[in-house]
């Protein structure tokens, strides 16, 4: 039984590039690349978790993209005539993150992967409208997720009232917190920025076209960052914080092996003995014990099915753990990490971001522009 009546919304203005709806001579020429079929009410068409996702444009009907946990669901999305399933896994090739579940009796074109991927090489129309609509749907996750990282658990009709008296200044300790401005500006919106508050920008990537140097350049700040991870840790109490950097530091342990180990296979040096490099026993921390008791200190992922297999020449190729992590040998491992929960936020009354999307501005800056003339 679904637990939500209605699907996720996102802004007006995004919405159209979200979930388009195609139009016939669209649908025509996606159809040329796959098969008409009819699904019948009720049938799942793909699991969560599925490692084959096939790609189904909905021609009549409707097919509902259903979150499972335990025995409830979430609607996450309704498909209508003319739209389509997926995101950017579908491109990757990695297992799917929701079920997709026929709503009525209905009739769709389905495509497998390969054909799908032949549609994007010859049809650049539709990849272009097909690829928008897999990253902003895979931005509106990633929105979700820091929205209740920032805000904290769901709360049942918070967004019923206006948010309550702001005149007690219910956030006066946040103008002594070391990073004011930080939280001024972005806090309880997906906004990227840098350790300062700041939009984050190219400002901290460094390359002088000498590989040896700016190897040497990203491995001190792997290394840097992993100090920094682990006083963020030192400091907080709030469990989903730490269960965070838990992760992180076996993950920026990885990183800044790969970039030892690239130094070695360039240079023959082993970088360990000639530098000094932040020894951070990881099983020490309980929130790091679980990934690297499943390996995740050994994995490296190429974040596509075909691309980047050269890493094998450095990351494997007889090369194992850290002396002072669970021992085994590197492996290179094609795709992405799974992926987490996705969770269902209700909007927070008093904040203003992220309600207005750039195409949304754009398009009040266009009617202001038109009415001054």
């Amino acid at each position: 039984m679904l637990d939500s009546p209605s699907p996720l919304q996102p802004s007006a203005a995004r919405a159209d590039h979200v979930f388009p709806t195609l139009t016939a001579a669209q649908l025509a020429r996606i159809a040329a690349h796959g098969k008409r079929r009819t699904v019948q009410a009720g049938e799942i068409l793909i699991e969560a978790g599925d490692h084959v996702v096939p790609f189904f444009v909905v021609t009549a009907g409707a097919l509902e993209v259903v979150r499972m946990s335990g025995e409830s669901e979430t609607l996450v999305a309704l498909h209508g005539p003319g739209q389509f399933n997926g995101e950017v896994n579908m491109i990757s090739g990695r297992r799917a993150l929701f079920r997709l579940r026929a709503r009525d009796t209905s009739e769709v074109v389905a495509l497998d992967r390969d054909e799908m991927l032949s549609l994007f090489q010859n049809d650049a129309e539709l990849s272009e409208i097909l690829m928008r609509a897999f990253i902003l749907r895979r931005v509106e996750l990633v929105s979700n997720g820091v929205a209740m990282l920032n805000n904290g658990p769901d709360v049942p009709d918070a967004d019923a009232t206006d948010g309550g008296d702001i005149a007690g200044a219910q956030m006066e300790m946040m103008k002594d917190v070391r990073n004011a401005a930080g939280f001024y500006s972005h806090a309880g919106g997906a906004v990227p920025a840098d350790s300062n508050g700041l939009s984050w920008n190219k400002d901290f990537i460094t390359t002088t076209g000498n590989v040896v140097f700016d190897l040497l350049h990203n491995f001190h700040l792997e290394c840097g960052a992993r100090l920094h991870k682990l006083r963020v840790y030192e400091t907080l109490s709030d469990p989903t914080g730490r269960e965070v950097c838990g992760y992180l530091l076996v993950r920026g342990s990885v990183h800044a092996h790969a970039y030892a180990l690239a130094l070695k296979n360039l240079t023959g040096v082993e970088i360990e003995k000639m530098l000094p490099t932040p020894n951070i026993p990881l099983g020490n921390i309980p929130e790091c014990q679980k990934y690297l008791d499943e390996g995740a200190h050994r994995r490296l992922y190429t974040f596509s099915p075909d691309d980047y297999k050269e890493m094998a020449g450095i990351w494997g190729n007889g090369e194992v753990a850290l002396p002072d992590d669970p021992p085994g040998e590197l492996m290179v491992v094609d795709g992405m990490p799974e992926g987490g929960k996705i969770q269902q936020l209700t909007g927070v009354p008093s904040a203003f971001t992220p309600d207005y999307a750039p195409e949304e501005m754009f398009e009040i800056a266009t009617k202001l522009y038109k009415a001054s003339r």
